[in-house]
């Protein structure tokens, strides 16, 4: 597939900021908690840190996280489709004791993911994680193809590696630069829908 590449800004990738210490807000008033950073460097660090665990357990260990429907359980890289790509499916990850996986990962995926699911699909109980390894240095490649989200949608925070591109509306690829503690939104295609629909 032929890219056109582009790292400007210009194209308008929605940015919604969410200050944390504007002076017209007053400090634990609604508008505040609405606006306010619920996530902090910390809370980000240690939910990495944790995650890293996850993926450098053996792989043994890790298949032991079975796919018991699509999309569940744990995916390995290494096939010809996504070479780069692992990741596990925790079912229920708000709920700790419903997970092989480690609470303490458990329990960060859930306050990562509840505020900002919270209107949304609250029945929806699966959680992926996914780890998408760098190619071989100086080689660039898409580690997965272009594609939308079908049936979800999705909460992409990078440690500190730039690899998300969006497809602009002509066709031109821009690669997304997450400043520090900032994650992305990808809204998936039943969402698309349903706010066409309903809106």
């Amino acid at each position: 597939m032929s890219r056109k590449m582009s790292s400007d800004s210009h194209f308008g990738i929605p940015i919604i900021e969410l200050p944390t210490n504007s002076k017209d807000l007053d400090g634990g008033s609604d508008e505040w908690r609405s606006l306010c950073n619920k996530i902090s460097s910390y809370f980000q660090h240690e939910s990495f840190s944790l995650i890293r665990q996850l993926f450098n357990l053996p792989l043994e260990t890790k298949k032991q996280n079975v796919k018991s429907k699509p999309l569940h359980g744990y995916y390995e890289p290494g096939d010809d489709f996504l070479p780069f790509y692992e990741s596990f499916g925790l079912e229920d990850a708000s709920n700790c004791n419903s997970s092989k996986a480690s609470p303490n990962l458990c329990r960060s995926i859930a306050i990562i993911t509840s505020e900002k699911r919270e209107w949304l699909m609250k029945d929806y109980q699966l959680r992926r994680v996914m780890e998408y390894s760098a190619p071989p240095s100086g080689e660039y490649t898409n580690v997965v193809s272009a594609h939308t989200d079908k049936l979800c949608s999705a909460l992409l925070c990078e440690d500190g590696i730039s690899g998300l591109e969006v497809e602009t509306k002509d066709g031109e690829w821009v690669k997304l630069c997450m400043p520090p503690g900032t994650f992305a939104f990808i809204v998936g295609d039943l969402l698309n829908v349903a706010d066409s629909f309903f809106f």
